[in-house]
């Protein structure tokens, strides 16, 4: 068969639309502070560009407390990327939820980020609006930032996006999101005497201070674009509703904790029933990653940023023994990988679980061995298939592991973590670990005549 390449053929086409941004007022209150809850509504009976979702938030923070002497003022700085602020993400289709199952949504989105983002993206527009990198400066934080990238959502763009970019909302009534904030345990306290700098331990009365830290947010409102198309597309969607329907892939994230680790072992157990199980990714960090006040801490070897917030600071716990460093998921008795693997496997597929190979390939946000163990640590897993160079999203298709109708007992394996010691006051650090597992699936949105939606999860 003879195929003219696209480069050497002549051809143009024109398709009329209208575009334009709105501005979405929201339903709640504008203004609130940590585990306050917000909500909007997009706008109806109109065709709506998912991916060109943003919310826009004016966020301040503060120190009150007065411990100690002048040195020992804390001041509350924000941690990187601002979507570290939302605890939980709820998106419902004329009253049915179509999205946000996971408890701790900035966790999973961050242990995410790691793998999907790039060194360039993180550094440049996140950086710009999102507060992309913890900055040191000795005063309380405030300024406008936007949430743009609503990962394991319908909203979420570029690979990670919905099948059907644009949506009509006409067709599945009312399309509301609601927000869950995170609380204080987000924020970084940085102390005011000249000794000490973000990383640094804090003092005693530091300590005191950095405890009571806070953060508000006010003027929050969104924005979306939104498109008008010719009679004949409306024509062409009628069509489809009267011969059955249409159907809306998008991702979805669910979340588990593991608590008190006390061992240099541990197996994670957990179960999830979906229709295309694509990806899991996990990571471990300490108990105390809910606590208001502890000090962030600077990564070693790292090109970029190498702040990262207690809360955001995910490990390895290398053990003495290198080789004894091992681990495995299971998927209802199949282990996968079907062997012990060692960290450095992990580290390695960080970039095959996004599909970033080659030499070609994007990036990732780790730069360095030492900076995955010492605050990037996620061990990944692809079950479904990569679509390479497909023009529409990857989750078109639906190839990851089915579970449905059936009691899949999965589990993540770490053997041979070093030993946890002793509290450390000088840290906050203590000696329990919690672990955060999370599964990416594929639901599935069926949108029938008379607004009639439901979900294939």
């Amino acid at each position: 068969m003879e195929v003219t390449p696209a480069a050497f053929q002549y051809a143009a086409s024109k398709l009329q639309i209208a575009r334009n941004k709105f501005k979405i007022v929201p339903s709640s209150a504008v203004t609130g502070s940590g585990y306050s809850v917000l909500s909007f509504q997009i706008p109806q009976g109109t065709i709506v560009d998912l991916q060109s979702l943003k919310l826009y938030l004016q966020i301040a923070t503060a120190s009150p407390g007065t411990a100690g002497v002048a040195d020992d003022q804390v001041f509350a700085r924000l941690p990187s990327d601002i979507t570290t602020m939302l605890q939980q993400v709820q998106v419902l289709a004329n009253g049915v939820l179509i999205g946000g199952s996971c408890t701790e949504y900035n966790s999973a989105y961050r242990l995410r980020k790691i793998c999907a983002s790039t060194f360039g993206r993180d550094q440049s527009i996140d950086r710009a609006v999102s507060h992309s990198s913890i900055t040191g400066v000795r005063a309380n934080e405030s300024g406008e930032f936007v949430i743009k990238d609503w990962l394991h959502t319908i909203f979420a763009g570029g690979r990670d996006g919905a099948s059907t970019r644009y949506l009509h909302t006409g067709l599945v009534g009312d399309i509301t999101v609601r927000i869950q904030f995170s609380g204080n345990q987000v924020l970084v306290p940085m102390q005011n005497a000249n000794a000490y700098s973000l990383g640094e331990n804090l003092s005693a009365d530091a300590k005191t201070n950095a405890a009571q830290m806070t953060w508000s947010y006010s003027d929050a409102y969104a924005t979306i674009d939104a498109i008008s198309m010719p009679q004949a597309y409306e024509d062409m969607l009628m069509a489809s509703l009267a011969r059955g329907g249409l159907e809306v892939d998008y991702e979805e994230a669910y979340c588990w904790s593991l608590n008190n680790i006390t061992g240099d072992a541990f197996d994670q157990r957990f179960s999830v029933s979906t229709r295309s199980l694509n990806k899991l990714f996990s990571g471990i960090r300490d108990s105390n990653y809910n606590t208001v006040g502890v000090k962030a801490h600077r990564m070693t070897d790292v090109v970029g940023d190498a702040l990262v917030s207690n809360y955001q600071r995910f490990r390895i716990y290398e053990g003495p023994q290198y080789e004894n460093n091992l681990w495995n998921y299971s998927l209802n008795g199949q282990l996968h990988p079907n062997y012990p693997a060692k960290l450095l496997e992990s580290c390695a597929d960080i970039a095959y679980v996004e599909d970033k190979m080659g030499v070609s390939g994007e990036g990732v946000l780790v730069t360095s061995l030492a900076g995955w163990k010492d605050g990037l640590g996620v061990w990944p897993l692809r079950l479904d298939l990569p679509i390479a160079g497909d023009a529409m999203p990857q989750s078109r298709m639906a190839s990851g592991y089915d579970c449905r109708s059936t009691n899949a007992a999965m589990s993540f394996a770490v053997r041979g973590m070093s030993t946890p010691g002793a509290p450390d006051p000088a840290t906050g650090e203590t000696s329990v670990r919690a672990c955060l597992t999370v599964a990416i699936t594929q639901p599935k949105l069926f949108i029938a005549a008379g607004k009639s939606v439901s979900v294939s999860w």
